[in-house]
């Protein structure tokens, strides 16, 4: 159930939440990756403008959450630590009371222990990394643009962190599908031996669905039959599942800024009209179609649990048959009006 605290903090203008992309290019080709990465690396105009951004926002907040995403993030890690660094000297210089936290989803193939170093004194102190299982099938389908393996690599770079004292977080996000589910269960087991018994290191098990990429009739799901076994040995074991009321996405003060500038709400479907609300502009504003914004926010005002928790699987049934995103956006428009006045005398009240 979503508190009216959830949704206060979704609602303020003293929180933002961004997930940046600085590049949209990748080292590997996950054979259920739905990216196409066609966008390269964030360019200087983008980069000033995020830091324009950032200057202008400082000023009025009280929580900042900076999430670096790709492509691969660490093919772009001067940006990186640039903007990272830029936002904790305008925090220190200014004396602004904010609570700035950073993290990043990386495929850990250049998480080495000489990175990560740099990225925690850049405040970059939280990760999700991607697992496949063990080597012999994470090297099927988590692969690099040569086609070779990347397992050994991974485990060699998580080795080292374990073995530093760094004061990080790392969430071990473990992918499922037919191939690997009779051999997940011994692979939890190393997990837990090697890296689970240090409290940085968490596990999410996820089960990999079909998310439109050109791969999608690679992918073998799992059965009902499986899913439910799976969810016994996550209860039984006591191992972390995905478990999030509101999506990001559903949040009116988190946004995606992607390498070319443009401000999406979701990481997923990229290159779904729906998703671009915006442009980022060189004097650091954003640009929104508030009408297209809104809807990705429904799910606050008519309480739909799954709405909330993922908007685009639930975008009404007008976004199909409007003919253009502008059409969208005036018959959104006249659809949420009524309702984000109502919702917005809740959360001020």
């Amino acid at each position: 159930m979503v508190t009216n605290q959830q949704i206060a903090q979704s609602f303020s203008n003293e929180n933002l939440e961004l997930i940046i992309l600085p590049t949209e290019k990748c080292n590997f080709r996950c054979t259920y990756c739905y990216e196409d990465f066609s966008i390269g690396k964030m360019k200087e105009p983008i980069i000033r403008a995020t830091e324009y951004l950032l200057q202008n926002r400082l000023k009025s907040l009280k929580s900042l959450s900076i999430s670096w995403f790709g492509g691969e993030p660490l093919l772009a890690l001067d940006i990186v630590l640039r903007i990272n660094n830029f936002i904790n000297n305008e925090i220190s210089k200014n004396n602004y009371e904010i609570d700035f936290k950073s993290s990043m989803t990386t495929n850990g193939y250049f998480l080495n222990l000489e990175n990560a170093i740099k990225l925690f004194e850049a405040n970059v102190k939280s990760y999700q990394i991607s697992l496949d299982g063990d080597k012999d099938f994470h090297n099927k389908t988590r692969i690099k643009a040569n086609g070779t393996g990347t397992f050994d690599r991974i485990w060699n770079n998580l080795i080292q962190i374990r073995e530093s004292e760094m004061d990080i977080e790392i969430l071990l996000r473990l992918h499922i599908n037919e191939d690997n589910y009779e051999s997940c269960f011994d692979f939890i087991k190393k997990l837990k031996s090697e890296l689970l018994f240090d409290s940085r290191f968490k596990l999410l098990i996820k089960a990999i669905g079909k998310y439109g990429g050109k791969n999608d009739h690679l992918i073998n799901p799992l059965s009902k039959e499986e899913e439910q076994e799976l969810a016994n040995y996550i209860f039984e074991h006591k191992v972390q599942d995905e478990n999030q009321n509101i999506c990001y996405a559903s949040k009116p003060n988190s946004f995606v800024i992607r390498a070319d500038g443009n401000i999406n709400k979701c990481t997923v479907a990229l290159n779904n009209p729906i998703n671009n609300i915006g442009k980022l502009v060189g004097s650091g504003s954003m640009e929104i179609n508030t009408d297209l914004a809104k809807l990705w926010s429904l799910g606050f005002f008519n309480n739909d649990k799954d709405y909330l928790e993922c908007p685009m699987s639930k975008i009404p049934e007008l976004v199909k048959k409007a003919d253009s995103q502008q059409a969208f956006g005036s018959m959104a428009g006249s659809v949420v009006k009524s309702s984000f006045v109502l919702l917005s005398k809740f959360v001020l009240s």
